[in-house]
């Protein structure tokens, strides 16, 4: 198994930003010292999405491309992340290989298929309420999170409604690491947001 060398794993929405802004963003983002990033643009097409992991690809340090396996071979993406519901982990290995494959969790049920599945590494939440992810009922919270990382020895990243003080209080609980969404991308100050996280994850 390949070894997880981030703790900060951005995921876009580009419907955060103004239009034609996401590559500037994650340009700063990324030289400000994000290593991972998940291209989670759901609603485009698989020539659109191409092109958009394309551009992103030239400047990244690691790339993941949300569901689409088809599109992460075709850039050379370093993984592939998929949804609770979506491919099963071994099948997508298939496709991917020993490129690393994380998998969106909601449940502690959830958490256990994913690692029997073969998952790298995990998303679990929300762990705080967020917006973009009532979907998925109410928080899951800290107790919740702790006792996830309990059960199983893949990485696991706390998502929904994290913020620096938060991502320290999840690495307290157990979590390996924490992904972000809007707090990166919206953020007045990208270069300073990330400071802040690397500051409270620790580096690898």
């Amino acid at each position: 198994m390949q070894k997880i060398d981030f703790r900060l794993y951005l995921i876009t929405d580009r419907n955060l930003l103004p239009a034609d802004t996401l590559i500037e963003r994650l340009e700063i983002l990324i030289k400000a010292g994000i290593k991972a990033v998940q291209i989670r643009e759901k609603d485009l097409s698989a020539k659109d999405l191409l092109l958009l992991a394309n551009q992103i690809k030239n400047f990244s340090n690691k790339l993941f491309i949300n569901e689409r396996a088809d599109v992460a071979c075709a850039v050379g993406a370093d993984g592939l992340h998929l949804s609770e519901h979506g491919l099963p982990v071994h099948e997508a290995r298939k496709i991917m290989g020993n490129k690393l494959i994380g998998k969106s969790t909601h449940s502690i049920e959830s958490v256990l298929q994913a690692e029997s599945e073969g998952a790298d590494f995990i998303t679990f939440g929300p762990i705080y309420d967020t917006p973009s992810k009532r979907q998925y009922g109410a928080p899951l919270g800290i107790s919740k999170l702790h006792e996830a990382t309990k059960k199983i020895s893949i990485p696991i990243f706390a998502i929904g409604g994290i913020d620096p003080e938060r991502a320290k209080e999840c690495l307290n609980a157990g979590a390996y690491g924490v992904s972000v969404i809007s707090d990166l991308l919206v953020t007045e100050d990208p270069k300073l947001q990330v400071k802040k996280y690397l500051d409270a994850l620790g580096s690898l």
